[in-house]
This record gives structure tokens, C-alpha cells and sequence, in this order.
């Protein structure tokens, strides 16, 4: 009697063995780009944009083509305060005061920072600091940020003690008649310092970005011996020439239309108009005098004119980054 053989299933002929599944990457996206998903990541950000400068910025339009004091209903005037602004005496005086605070306290403020930030940023790779060590590099760091952390009226009270013409220290040290607070030069040379002296968040993007180079690059020029001067000219500097080319554009944009604060603690635009910017000028007119459609037209053409100058700046990079990408 024989046994019976085990049943087995029959091989389908020509089947493939399974393959297992490739690996996951759990970083990876889910789709793809122009999927509903990522369109609802911008809902926010878009309605914000709407509701944070859309609808403001319609608003000062709608407000600059009427005559507007607060208190009356607005009266149609088209754009009569357009017109008013190119014959304005003091808004000419205001733009060439705001203009000179600017060739002040651009350059000198890169002047000031550009070495401060590459100075605390730490050694380069193969080289030992010896002039700060990492204490000192800590608190060199917190005296540079210092400035922009104070509140800007507290910052312009204790310029106005240190400015003051009979009994402040600088007068003090430097002796009588210097015209600190009182006469229109050495006012402005004053504020531009006060305004200079804020180097914080220009310092923490230039520290950021001297963090982030390639540390490759930096211990090659280590291995080659170079010195400190020249990895500075030669690869420190043309690295950092873009966020350089940033931080001077955001700075004079800054001077010029946002510096408030410490002008109106310190100076209120004195002596005689010497350092009465362009915001110090519209103050005045909107909430002293209560000119708010001409206040709100003057703005728009500031905010325009400044968006021309950014766009114009920044044109040729793009163009140029273009035309680098297209080459390769």
C-alpha cells in the first residue's frame, strides 16, 4: 500500500515572486506641488495680506482724494492733494532732511557692524581667536543687540541726557558752544549717531549669515595658509555681498520711513526744522493740524515711491541670477 502524496498547489507558470514595497521616506511630501493641499497652506497668509495692507492701503487711497479733518465728512477733491504736495515747502524740506539722516546713518551703521558682527562670529576653522574669547564674544553680542532691545523712548532719553548742551557728558568732555541741541549741524551729526547706534537686528542677520557659510571654503583657506585679511577681502566679503546688498536696502528704507520715536523724544524735529523728517512731518500734519487726506495721500506716494526704488534694485539681481541659472 503506498502512501499518499502531499497535495501541494499547482505553480502558475511565468508568475513573478512579490516584491517587497520600497521604503518610505517620512520626510518626503505627500503630493505634489499645485495639489489642493498646498493651496490651503496660503488661505492665512493671503487673507492676512487682504486684511493687514489690502484693505489699509485702499483706505488711505480712498481717504488722499478727499479733504478729511476728523470731525467733518470727507469732501471729494481728486487729486488736488497730489498737487499741493509738489509745491509744499515743507515736505521739500522734510524729504532733504530724511534724505541727509540717510547718507548718515547707513554707511555708518555697516561701517559699524560689518567688523563687529565678522569679530564676535568666532575664529575661522584652523585658527585660534586673539581678541575675544567666548565670554567676551557672549557679552560683545549682547552690547551689540542691547540698543534695539531698549525701547526706543527710553533710547532717546538717555541720548537726550547724553546730548544735552549744559551739563550732558559729551558737552562736558568736548566743553561749551559745541551746538548739540541747538544748532542745526552738529544736531543732525547727534541723531544720526542715536539712530546709528541701533545695530541689533543688523547684527544678527550678518552674525547669522558669517555662521552660515561654508565651512568648507574656510578650512580650505585654513590648509592654504592664508591670512585672516585676506580670507576677510578674498571669500568672507564677496560671500556675504548679497546679504550686505539687503541690509543697506532695508536700512534705507527704515531711515527713511520709519524713524519716529527717538527724533520726536529727542529734537521734535528742531532746531529750526533741521531733523523734522518725513515722519515727523506727517505726524504733525495728520494729528497736530488734522490734514488726514493730505497725510493719507502723502503716504501713498511714499509707499509707491519706495516700491519703485526696491523694484528697481532689486531688477538686476534677479536678471542676473536668471542668466546665471540659464547657463548652466
Amino acid at each position: 500500500m503506498s502512501a499518499a502524496a502531499p497535495e501541494t498547489e499547482p505553480e502558475t507558470a511565468g508568475a513573478e515572486p512579490a516584491r517587497p514595497d520600497p521604503p518610505q521616506d517620512p520626510d518626503a511630501p505627500r503630493g505634489r506641488v499645485g495639489e489642493p493641499g498646498y493651496a490651503r497652506l496660503g488661505i492665512p497668509y493671503a487673507v492676512g495680506l487682504v486684511l493687514v495692507v489690502g484693505l489699509p492701503l485702499l483706505a488711505g487711497v480712498a481717504l488722499g482724494l478727499t479733504e478729511f479733518h476728523g470731525v467733518d465728512r470727507p469732501r471729494f477733491v481728486g487729486l488736488d492733494h497730489v498737487r499741493e504736495a509738489l509745491d509744499d515747502d515743507a515736505l521739500h524740506r522734510a524729504l532733504r532732511a530724511t534724505g541727509l539722516l540717510v547718507a548718515l546713518v547707513v554707511p555708518t551703521r555697516l561701517l559699524l557692524v560689518l567688523p563687529l558682527a565678522l569679530l564676535l562670529a568666532g575664529p575661522r576653522p584652523g585658527r585660534r581667536s586673539r581678541l575675544t574669547g567666548r565670554l567676551a564674544r557672549g557679552w560683545g553680542r549682547v552690547a551689540a543687540v542691547a540698543p534695539s532691545v531698549v525701547p526706543e523712548s527710553a533710547w532717546a532719553l538717555l541720548w537726550l541726557w547724553l546730548l544735552n548742551p549744559v551739563n550732558g557728558p559729551v558737552a562736558l568732555a568736548l566743553g561749551q558752544g559745541t551746538g548739540l541741541l541747538t544748532e542745526p549741524g552738529p544736531t543732525r551729526l547727534g541723531v544720526a549717531a542715536m539712530v546709528a547706534l541701533q545695530l541689533g537686528e543688523s547684527f544678527i542677520v550678518l552674525l547669522a549669515a558669517r555662521a552660515a557659510l561654508p565651512r568648507a571654503v574656510m578650512e580650505a583657506a585654513a590648509v592654504e595658509g592664508a591670512s585672516s585679511s585676506y580670507v576677510v577681502r578674498r571669500v568672507t566679503l564677496p560671500l556675504l555681498a548679497p546679504v550686505i546688498g539687503f541690509l543697506v536696502l532695508r536700512d534705507t528704507v527704515l531711515v527713511a520711513t520709519a524713524v519716529f520715536v527717538p527724533i520726536l523724544v529727542l529734537t521734535d524735529g528742531g532746531p529750526r526744522e533741521a531733523t523734522t523728517t518725513l515722519p515727523v512731518l506727517l505726524y504733525r500734519q495728520g494729528f497736530v493740524y488734522g490734514n488726514l487726506g493730505y497725510v493719507s495721500a502723502v503716504s501713498v506716494l511714499v509707499l509707491l515711491a519706495t516700491a519703485l526704488v526696491v523694484a528697481l534694485t532689486m531688477a538686476p539681481v534677479l536678471l542676473l541670477r536668471r542668466l546665471r541659472h540659464g547657463k548652466r
